[in-house]
């Protein structure tokens, strides 16, 4: 009889694969566990989790899709770090129609395939700097996308932050890094975005008073996280992140405000 129920063990088999880059001999080690540990290591494809964060990841991944010992159709999440050349990132994510969380952190503006290629994908999960987004043609499927990582390398005008965002009818999770905030955003976002259940709001420097929760129950102020490439994992496989932070944050406010109402 197994200590654990099968359920629960299924959940670790498979959350220990999603974790970065898994070895083969790890595969092969939980597979000889049990049969039901082989059906739960087959139904998690060896390539599911992609990372691109240097121009020899990118060039190996291109190389080995055309051999074709490694099928982009396999990938369902896919990181592509900042730096990698345009050409290289668009390729990849290009040929990768299956992802369903998507950080892409190069930049890609040339690109005159990209966008329409990336308007295709069935997101749950996004992580994009505010100008590449714009980019990408408002069609159904990428309208679906319910959890932002917006990325910003220069501080936005409140109505080019607003409109863009506002694109986005079902997105319930937002986060990004602003450390002169305006209540204007804020409260832009919120009434373009009537769905939004969590906004973080992550910064260098810690002020709360300039910034009061106040404004809404929904907005939580973060410092700026450690490790950006951690913090993509965490959102990705359901583990501790801002978002997570923010929900409870959110759930205390809502339990004093009951006890004082």
């Amino acid at each position: 009889m197994p200590v654990l129920p099968p359920e629960l063990e299924c959940l670790i088999v498979k959350l220990a694969l999603r974790n970065k880059s898994v070895e083969f001999a790890t595969r092969q080690a939980l597979s000889n566990v049990a049969r039901r540990f082989r059906i739960w290591v087959d139904e998690v494809p060896v390539h599911e989790t992609i990372l691109i964060d240097t121009s020899d990841a990118a060039d190996s991944f291109l190389e080995n899709a055309k051999k074709g010992t490694l099928n982009p159709k396999d990938v369902k999440f896919l990181c592509i770090t900042h730096g990698i050349p345009f050409e290289d990132a668009a390729s990849i994510a290009e040929m990768c129609t299956q992802v369903t969380a998507l950080a892409l952190w190069a930049i890609c503006r040339e690109s005159p395939t990209l966008f329409a290629a990336l308007s295709h994908l069935q997101l749950w999960l996004l992580s994009i700097e505010l100008s590449q987004l714009k980019l990408i043609p408002p069609v159904s499927n990428w309208l679906q996308v319910r959890r932002l990582d917006l990325v910003l390398y220069k501080y936005p005008e409140v109505h080019d932050f607003v409109s863009t965002l506002g694109r986005l009818p079902v997105l319930t999770h937002l986060c990004f890094l602003m450390d002169q905030i305006t209540e204007a955003h804020i409260v832009g976002v919120l009434d373009a975005c009537p769905t939004l259940q969590v906004v973080v709001v992550l910064t260098y420097s810690q002020y709360e008073s300039r910034l009061p929760f106040a404004v809404d129950n929904r907005v939580v102020v973060l410092p700026n996280v450690d490790g950006v490439l951690k913090e993509w994992h965490a959102k990705v496989d359901g583990e501790q992140n801002v978002w997570t932070v923010a929900e409870k944050v959110i759930a205390e406010r809502g339990k004093a405000q009951g006890v004082f109402s």
